[in-house]
């Protein structure tokens, strides 16, 4: 009855909401294409996809308003089977059912403890399979980017607020007290020290889980000097070493250190600052200050921006970017002008 249950969620795609392991490659997804065109839909049926399902796990967690009550059980060839209230949800592989129970579940969870707790629970599973079964996972344990941005922060789960978020900075106290691993031989200024998970982009899979151990890794980086802070955390406490007066609006002074690359513009007429991670940035916004001016007020503001990046490229001419953006400015004597802005 599995097999026939199995293969029907096949033939009518509904598999692929549970297991995305066809898609995982493009010639993967053809085989499995041509598969479904040259198979006659009784042999598909009687297919032996899976074996018999000898392990078995039972998640549940019970807090509040929130009851999860699930069985999973799977065999030598990781097919999983879930079960909730005595109901078949689907068959899928270990990313899948990883993914299905972060994301699927974060949707109705609403308390941010309940939340964790249930990501314990994941990692209670992950830690009863690894015991059981040799994988190529070799005993990783996983996080997701949802958890690590409400590790520290005082707000309900809502994916919304989060995204919306996109220099997430996590403190690496806060990490290291949230997944319970000793912190002793970290100095107290590195552990207040900063993570974007953003930065962690290269180390999702597939499903937006991270190894725990990956976290760690960027954790030594940052504390290293390797990786810097978030933009969010390094702009206040950066140290802004250099200065410039522009003349075509005498209530702008650009502050900046180059080596944490921070920019921050002054409003003389009111002490306020604007803030912008890298030059770029800044040309972007001085470009639309500009851009609905007169010719001439764009030509001389234009001229001073590309005499203010040729003294910061004094001072860093290390920097590719500078670099790039001074070859460019020397190519012909080149005015720079909204269309010529290399980016």
């Amino acid at each position: 009855m599995d097999n026939v249950i199995f293969n029907i969620l096949r033939i009518f795609h509904l598999y692929d909401i549970y297991c995305e392991g066809y898609l995982r490659s493009y010639e993967g997804f053809l085989e499995f294409v041509h598969k479904q065109l040259e198979t006659k839909i009784p042999n598909i049926l009687n297919e032996n996809k899976l074996e018999t399902l000898k392990e078995t796990y039972h998640l549940k967690l019970v807090e509040e308003d929130y009851a999860f009550n699930y069985y999973i059980s799977w065999n030598s060839s990781f097919d999983f089977k879930i079960l909730s209230n005595n109901s078949i949800l689907g068959y899928t592989d270990y990313d899948g059912l990883m993914n299905y129970l972060i994301e699927e579940e974060s949707i109705n969870i609403k308390d941010k403890m309940v939340f964790f707790n249930f990501c314990e629970e994941i990692r209670n599973l992950q830690k009863y399979f690894y015991k059981k079964t040799k994988s190529k996972y070799h005993s990783r344990f996983y996080t997701s980017f949802h958890e690590l941005a409400l590790i520290g922060k005082e707000v309900h789960f809502n994916s919304k607020t989060i995204w919306a978020d996109r220099d997430s900075p996590v403190k690496i106290k806060d990490i290291f007290n949230h997944f319970g691993k000793d912190s002793a031989h970290l100095r107290q200024n590195d552990l207040e020290k900063y993570i974007d998970i953003f930065h962690l982009n290269p180390h999702y899979d597939w499903y937006g889980q991270i190894a725990i151990s990956d976290v760690y890794d960027v954790v030594e980086s940052v504390i290293n000097g390797e990786v810097k802070e978030p933009f969010s955390i390094r702009k206040i406490k950066c140290k802004y070493t250099h200065k410039y007066k522009f003349n075509f609006n005498s209530n702008y002074i650009i502050e900046w250190n180059y080596q944490e690359n921070c920019y921050r513009l002054k409003h003389l007429e009111n002490g306020s600052y604007e803030y912008f991670n890298g030059i770029i940035e800044f040309i972007f916004f001085i470009h639309d200050e500009v851009r609905n001016k007169e010719e001439s007020i764009k030509e001389c503001t234009l001229n001073e921006v590309e005499s203010f990046i040729i003294k910061v490229f004094e001072q860093d001419k290390s920097n590719p970017e500078f670099a790039r953006l001074v070859e460019y400015l020397f190519e012909g004597d080149i005015v720079i002008t909204s269309e010529d802005l290399p980016f």
